[in-house]
């Protein structure tokens, strides 16, 4: 069942407050990243290059899945849009009130999702 208008308009917050969040960690690595290829300084050795490599992978990792994220809050906001909030993608049966809490962009009931998991697991 669609979310009536009290509640499309809490997960609408939900998921703007998510996005700015979301926004703020892309900003983060952005300017990191433009100090770090500005910076002039010799690392002064291997332990410090190597603590300075793990530091830019775990960045690059975190900003991946931020804009996986952002992509997921938008397409939640557009199924908000078209009444298929809260409808399974795969199934189309209604997704638990208690998973949409905990996951607002869940687009998949858990049954589908395990399926989804184990699928994407089998694949080489």
């Amino acid at each position: 069942m669609p979310p009536d208008a009290v509640q499309s308009a809490r997960i609408r917050q939900q998921l703007a407050r998510r996005e700015a969040e979301l926004q703020q960690v892309l900003r983060a690595h952005t300017v990191e990243a433009a100090l770090e290829g500005g910076d002039d300084r010799s690392v002064a050795d291997f332990k410090d290059m190597a603590v300075a490599e793990v530091q830019a992978t775990v960045d690059e990792v975190q900003a991946a899945h931020a804009v996986a994220e952002l992509h997921q809050l938008q397409a939640a906001r557009g199924r908000l849009d078209d009444g298929s909030y809260g409808q399974c993608l795969d199934c189309g049966e209604a997704i638990d009130p208690r998973r949409l809490a905990a996951l607002p962009t869940t687009a998949f009931c858990p049954a589908c999702q395990q399926l989804r998991e184990q699928r994407a697991a089998r694949r080489p």
